[in-house]
């Protein structure tokens, strides 16, 4: 399996100037990014007690791990994102989150497994290796079939926009 290569940022770089920069960019050419941010956030702050794991693919730079750790004051999150310089970026930006969002590339996909209460890692190994690095991925109706045989109802696709979806759907706690 391939594993995403840490890169560890020159000591000297201005980091949240990049950062700063990666959202202004991403504002100005996603559109309604901050929306979709609230849109993830909100549904899940305004249904449920306690929110404890977090995993979060395309992580990019953390902002939407930002806003999930600042909502929910006892989540762990681990992020993944095939850019290397962008996932470096997100653990300068969450480290003051400590163990929290930890540095813990492989963890992501325990998080992402223990969510959908299956084995990712065996799902991964066998299917998603040769997209590795492409944004093809997985489809959508894969994520809809792994969170019904986990429980959630009213399982469906919440905001789309070309290639980028929003999705979810609702388990009663146990």
């Amino acid at each position: 399996m391939g594993k995403v290569p840490q890169i560890k940022l020159p000591v000297d770089i201005d980091w949240r100037g990049w950062i700063g920069r990666w959202d202004r960019m991403q504002d100005r050419y996603i559109p309604y990014r901050k929306e979709r941010f609230e849109l993830m956030v909100r549904p899940i702050a305004d249904t449920q007690q306690s929110v404890t794991l977090v995993p979060a693919t395309g992580c990019r730079t953390g902002r939407l791990m930002l806003a999930a750790l600042e909502k929910f004051p006892e989540a762990q999150i681990f992020g993944i994102d095939f850019d290397p310089t962008l996932l470096a970026l997100a653990e300068k930006r969450l480290a003051e989150f400590g163990d929290r969002a930890p540095e813990d590339r492989e963890g992501f996909w325990d998080a992402y497994g223990r969510a959908l209460e299956t084995d990712i890692r065996a799902f991964r190994s066998k299917f998603v290796e040769p997209w590795e690095g492409s944004e093809e991925g997985l489809p959508l109706e894969w994520h809809f079939e792994r969170l019904r045989a986990s429980g959630f109802e009213a399982v469906d696709c919440f905001w789309r926009c070309d290639c980028d979806a929003i999705y979810g759907g609702i388990r009663q706690l146990t």
